[in-house]
C-alpha cells in the first residue's frame, strides 16, 4: 500500500502508478519500505532478476507474469544496447 505524504490516504501500488500525485497533492510513498538483505547470492543473479525481485516487494498488486512483462520490457537489447552489468563483489578496504 502506498499513502500520501498529506492525508495519509491509503492507495495500491496500481493506483499511485495511474493517479500519479495524489489528490490531496501529495506525494505517494510505500506504507512500509520494504528491508532487502543484498548478500552474496545476488551475485548470481542478472540485472532482470534484480528488478524483479525488487518490484515485487513494492507493487504487491502486480501479478508474477505482470512484472515480467514489464521487466521484459524496459531491460532488453532494444532499449540498453549495451551490456547491463551485472552486480560484483568488492574486497573492504
Amino acid at each position: 500500500m502506498y499513502k500520501s505524504t498529506r492525508s495519509k490516504k491509503l492507495v495500491s501500488a496500481s493506483e499511485a502508478i495511474i493517479n500519479g500525485i495524489a489528490e490531496d497533492k501529495g506525494l505517494y510513498l510505500p506504507e512500509i519500505l520494504p528491508s532487502i538483505n543484498f548478500d552474496e547470492s545476488w551475485i548470481n543473479f542478472s540485472y532482470q532478476d534484480i528488478a524483479r525481485k525488487v518490484f515485487r516487494l513494492y507493487f504487491d498488486d502486480f501479478t508474477d507474469e505482470e512484472i515480467d512483462y514489464v521487466v521484459k520490457s524496459a531491460y532488453n537489447e532494444r532499449n540498453f544496447k549495451e551490456k547491463i552489468y551485472d552486480l560484483k563483489v568488492y574486497e573492504d578496504h
